[in-house]
């Protein structure tokens, strides 16, 4: 008991343990331990011994003074811990002035998606061509912000009815050729106000070792305006020509630079 008294709980449960559990006849011992806490610090000492083969319950050993090595010990774990806690605090650093760069830059290119009404997607063709839309991309689609991520049954629900079959075919047939190239050109009507819209889609195709398709990374553009002005440029040519073709009249168009002509009626033709 005095013996335990001077011991610090490790070494106190120690000696407790071998008094409950005597050592086998011929066994060993080596324990490190902290001894004179009542009077201050206390020193480290190292006991080694055995017992006797005939009688188990003597000991025989040595008791070194280990204080200046256990001391050493514990400034080294001490200094390699605070090594870790250091490495530990600029990795937390770094990681936090990371993640604040991404968030801006995920911002900048947020940014200008919106100025160029451009929206990006990111479809994972292994994983059952579910995707990742980017806010702009929500916008032109007239999908909620939350919506981020789609599978592939929503994007062909918004499929304009005329161009539903073939916009889904020739997705299919780019990927399931060698294009690393995906571009098309189809109506959507938006979910959000029932509008008609022209959406011209341009996308990379990222292919594995044996050449199959595994991502489509790229971004949609809302084309309705230029449709349109194409649309009012073809119906005017249509009235001119009918024009043309209706009237007695000598009427033709010619280019300013080239001086070729790019318009002649059928009356023009007949001098």
């Amino acid at each position: 008991s005095a013996v335990a008294d001077m011991l610090d709980p490790q070494g106190a449960a120690w000696l407790q343990d071998i008094g409950a559990n005597p050592l086998a006849a011929g066994e060993g011992m080596d324990m490190q331990v902290q001894v004179g806490l009542a009077h201050g610090p206390g020193r480290w000492v190292q006991w080694r011994g055995q017992a006797e083969r005939n009688r188990p319950w003597m000991l025989h050993g040595v008791c070194v003074d280990v204080t200046a090595q256990a001391q050493e010990t514990l400034r080294e774990r001490q200094a390699h811990l605070e090594s870790e806690l250091a490495r530990t605090s600029l990795l937390q650093d770094l990681a936090a002035r990371s993640e604040a760069r991404l968030r801006e830059r995920e911002a900048d290119l947020a940014r200008v998606q919106r100025i160029g009404a451009v929206g990006g997607l990111d479809i994972n063709i292994v994983d059952g061509m579910s995707s990742r839309r980017s806010p702009e991309y929500l916008r032109l689609h007239g999908r909620p912000a939350r919506a981020t991520q789609e599978t592939h049954g929503a994007w062909r629900s918004r499929l304009h009815p005329d161009d539903v079959e073939q916009a889904e075919e020739h997705l299919l047939g780019v990927l399931d050729s060698d294009a690393t190239y995906y571009e098309s050109e189809y109506r959507i009507i938006r979910p959000s106000d029932g509008e008609v819209r022209w959406i011209a889609a341009r996308a990379d195709i990222e292919r594995n070792a044996q050449g199959r398709p595994v991502r489509l990374v790229g971004a949609h553009i809302d084309v309705t305006e230029q449709k349109r002005v194409q649309d009012a440029l073809r119906r005017s040519e249509e009235r001119l020509r009918q024009f043309g073709e209706a009237s007695q009249d000598v009427i033709w168009i010619r280019d300013a630079e080239s001086l070729n002509w790019t318009y002649l009626t059928p009356a023009f033709e007949e001098i």
